[in-house]
This record gives C-alpha cells, structure tokens and sequence, in this order.
C-alpha cells in the first residue's frame, strides 16, 4: 500500500473525468496532497505532522461536501444514495480524527499518517471510477471544461 502512497500523483489520469471542471482539479490536487504524506512524514515534527493530517481530512471532508452541492446544483437524482456512498469516506476521516485527537506518539501518528491517506486515496480512485463518471450526463455544460 505504500507505494500506492508513492504513486498517486499518476493516479489521476483523463480517463478519471467526471466532467466537472472544479471537481476534477479538486480531485486531481487531492490525489497530490494524499501522495505526499511520505514526504510529510519524512520532513515534519509531531505536531507538524498531526497539524498537517488534520488538514488533509478536513479538505477532504471538503471535497465531499462540494461534490454533493454541486451534484444538489445540477439536480442530480441518485444524490441521497451519492452521499451514502461518501459516508465511507467519512467514516475514515473520523477514525483519523478520533486517533488525532488521542494525540498518538510519532510512530503511531506516522503510521496513521500513511494509514489514513492510503485509504483515502484507495477510496476515492475507486469511487470516480465506479460512481463519480456516473453523473457526468447530467453535469450542465456551464460545468464541462472545454473539449469534454
């Protein structure tokens, strides 16, 4: 899994559309943020590195609140069962912050660290390809980037 961790920068590839151009770079910087968890571990202090998980799971939580507005916006009609699907997400990025808020020596917080975002980015890979693409007929052309 940790090289997962390494390689999700490559994760978001076109073919990861859904067709939202805010929801897209959002996407694609997330799985950025989440690759560099390896570095952050390697570089940053205990506090430095439990500040920064923290607001990884936070922007991410973000990420799932501005995709189900958007979808509410476009009137998408699987949105109740769309964010059944994220409750997953969340139920991780709660369990990170329960654990955070235990304040866990630097091994712990450093596999926590690795742990979390591993699952997030496992997570999100699948959730655009398996249920995000699904709502790409209903994003409105004011959402689509150009060439779409």
């Amino acid at each position: 899994m940790d090289e997962l961790l390494h390689d999700a920068n490559g994760l978001w590839t076109a073919d990861l559309t859904v067709g939202s151009t805010a929801l897209d770079q959002a996407n694609c910087a997330m799985f950025s943020v989440l690759a560099s968890a390896e570095s952050r571990v390697a570089a940053a202090t205990g506090p430095e590195l439990a500040a920064w998980l923290s607001a990884v799971v936070d922007r991410f939580d973000g990420l799932l609140r501005a995709e189900e507005a958007e979808l509410a916006t476009i009137g998408y009609p699987e949105l109740a069962f769309h964010r059944q699907l994220h409750d997953h997400a969340r139920g991780c990025i709660q369990a990170a912050r329960n654990r955070l808020a235990r304040q866990p020596h630097a091994v712990m917080l450093e596999q926590l660290t690795r742990d979390t975002c591993t699952e997030l980015a496992v997570w999100l890979l699948r959730h655009v390809q398996d249920a995000d693409q699904l709502f790409f007929p209903y994003i409105d052309a004011r959402f689509r980037r150009c060439g779409s």
